[in-house]
């Protein structure tokens, strides 16, 4: 499922970036790639740049014009004890060379920032 948002996020981002921001003279990133969980760009001279750093990332996904990186962020929420595991824990985030690969949250996931249920009567 988070596979088609992002694909779809993407494509809201790159309307966003030809109506509201000036493109860039010309392509910033020829690839996006992740390894241990951080997301990599590497620019058409062939120069790697590490765009995140905290190991929880995945599924990036580059625009065609190469000015727009959209990645899936595996949110940190604790264990519930009686109740499972949660159903979502990702979030969507944005990187644009423009802003010098400046993150930005795109999507939350519904469980980020929201306490375990707490069983109440034991």
């Amino acid at each position: 499922m988070f596979r088609k948002l992002l694909i779809f996020f993407c494509g809201l981002a790159l309307l966003s970036s030809v109506f509201f921001h000036p493109a860039p003279a010309r392509s910033c990133a020829r690839q996006a790639s992740v390894k241990n969980g951080n997301i990599f760009v590497t620019t058409e001279k062939g120069q790697v740049h590490e765009i995140t750093s905290t190991g929880l990332d995945s599924e990036p996904a580059l625009s065609d014009d190469g000015t727009l990186v959209v990645f899936v962020r595996e949110i940190e929420v604790p264990k519930p004890v009686l109740y499972g595991e949660p159903e979502e824990k990702s979030e969507i985030w944005l990187a644009s060379c423009s802003d010098d690969w400046r993150l930005r949250l795109i999507v939350k996931g519904p469980l980020a920032g929201k306490a375990a249920p707490q069983a109440s009567g034991l």
